[in-house]
């Protein structure tokens, strides 16, 4: 499978995983684009697994974090499981203060634990 490229977002292959980047100039309109993309793209591929990296991003807000859920459970429906990874120590803390919530979904500190825990 070729990678789907756009330029705030990209969706790679790795095995039966989908690895998703995301730049930080992401605005409302690519991430609903983003969640059309990649639920075709689970389907087509049969994917078992999505990591999000979170790594370019260092504001999580409200509409972000709902689509971050929004992803876990288009995967959970599609039969995949999806791992956030990347984010960062500062992003973590403003999530708590705000009490902004991500459900449905495990997180790990980067791709490569985030590929563990889909092995």
């Amino acid at each position: 499978m070729e990678p789907k490229r756009d330029s705030k977002f990209s969706i790679s292959p790795i095995g039966s995983i989908l690895l998703v980047h995301i730049s930080e100039e992401i605005d409302d309109t690519d991430i609903n684009t983003l969640l059309d993309c990649l639920s075709k793209e689970i389907v087509r591929s049969s994917a078992k697994g999505i990591i999000v990296d979170l790594s370019n991003i260092d504001v999580v807000d409200s509409y972000l974090a709902s689509k971050l859920s929004n992803i876990a459970s288009i995967a959970s429906l599609l039969k995949a499981k999806a791992v956030i990874s990347g984010l960062r120590a500062p992003t973590i803390i403003t999530l708590l203060e705000f009490g902004i919530k991500i459900s449905g979904v495990d997180f790990a500190i980067d791709v490569d634990h985030a590929l563990e825990r889909l092995m």
